[in-house]
């Protein structure tokens, strides 16, 4: 044999060797809403599910489900699941995770939180397996719980200013507008969002440059803005634009409305109803109430004319618009700070409770019954200071 075939034998022998000594072993690995949990991890957070939020005592339960995967060669034996810590009665699982997993295979289990207590609530949770350098695989869990008026642990911390208006999206993120310049420490312009748990969301960032007085987030998750900017992000905007779901401004819409925006209402169509000091939309007359169609267009078809500031509105179930200001006409019939139209723009005329003073918020009840609130201090010569029920 030369020196190539023994070269050659030599390879041929190390490589059955390595092949050979592949060790055959389970590997645990444990996700969140899909991230990744490290064993021994002490942080709970919101992300990865190990922070279950806050839940009112006896007014509900919280679950979150975690995968179990195998990323070992060999199956994995998993045992029964243990909390421990002063809070461990809060936490139950209530679906447990298979026996065995097979190599590359998953299952799941099931954790419930249930608070006996007002604050903080903390337990560990351990999982016993045969994985030999992670056995047993453990994670700290916590939740908060709350009474009726009792304080939540959301703290955004904004300072510099104040906070006008405050919306939730269907994921759980709070949208906050107003005149501030930070919130947790962090530059943000007058718009912010926070995740579920109070954090600042580091990835939206519209950055307005004066304060916002309203936000509503649509349907599809974009979001629209009113106040009393004129830039957006670098982008010129005169007191409405509409962001993407990123908090980029989205270019095509631009109603461009000559003077403040108060508030904003969305009709179940996507159309959105603006009220405030404006006169103009899109150089077009509209005095202080106008509608947009969905792609930030005029509808032209509405057109209340009121003669003077609308501050708060509200869309009814059947459609109808309530608004209040400091007007005293709505086209050329007298409504005194408050009023109502009629899906079409048109006012209506059973609709006259005759105010004192002006109407700055307005909300209704799942009965149908209206909150108002402001300056008045008697509704139809009945005395009623600030705040009142039609």
């Amino acid at each position: 044999m030369d020196n190539g075939e023994v070269w050659e034998a030599a390879l041929a022998q190390s490589y059955f060797l390595a092949v050979n000594a592949t060790v055959i072993v389970p590997e645990i690995a444990v996700t969140g809403n899909s991230i990744n949990i490290v064993s021994g991890d002490s942080t709970p957070s919101v992300d990865d599910f190990t922070d279950f939020g806050s839940q009112a005592m006896a007014a509900g339960i919280i679950s979150r489900i975690f995968t179990v995967r195998n990323n070992g060669t060999d199956v994995l034996a998993l045992g029964a699941i243990s909390l421990s810590g002063g809070a461990a009665g809060d936490f139950t699982v209530i679906t447990p995770p298979s026996a065995t997993v097979s190599a590359g295979g998953t299952t799941t289990f099931t954790v419930r939180f249930d608070p006996s207590a007002t604050g903080l609530r903390a337990a560990m949770l351990s999982l016993p397996s045969n994985d030999a350098d992670e056995n047993p695989f453990t994670f700290a869990l916590q939740g908060n719980g709350t009474g009726a008026g009792s304080l939540d642990l959301l703290n955004a911390a904004v300072s510099s200013g104040f906070v006008t208006s405050t919306v939730m999206q269907p994921d759980g993120k709070i949208i906050l507008g107003g005149a501030f310049s930070k919130v947790g420490g962090i530059t943000r312009n007058n718009i912010a969002r926070l995740n579920g748990d109070g954090s600042l969301d580091a990835g939206f960032n519209p950055d307005a440059n004066f304060f916002l007085t309203s936000v509503v987030v649509q349907g599809d998750g974009k979001v629209v803005i009113g106040g009393q900017f004129n830039n957006v992000g670098g982008t010129p905007r005169n007191s409405i634009a509409r962001l993407q779901v990123d908090g980029s401004v989205e270019a095509g819409y631009n109603p461009d409305v000559d003077s403040g925006i108060n508030c904003l209402a969305l009709q179940a169509d996507g159309k959105i109803i603006l009220g405030g000091l404006f006169t103009t939309v899109g150089g077009v007359t509209r005095n202080h109430l106008a509608r947009l169609n969905a792609d930030g267009t005029l509808d032209e078809s509405f057109n209340p004319d009121v003669n003077d500031i609308v501050y708060g509105m509200t869309v009814q179930a059947d459609g109808k618009i309530l608004f209040g200001g400091q007007f005293t006409r709505v086209g050329s019939v007298p409504r005194n700070y408050i009023a109502r139209l009629n899906a079409d723009g048109t006012l209506d005329t059973s609709f006259n409770p005759d105010v004192n003073s002006f109407v700055s918020c307005i909300a209704q009840q799942v009965d149908g019954k209206i909150l108002i609130s402001g300056h008045f201090t008697a509704i139809e010569s009945a005395p009623r200071n600030r705040i009142a029920r039609l």
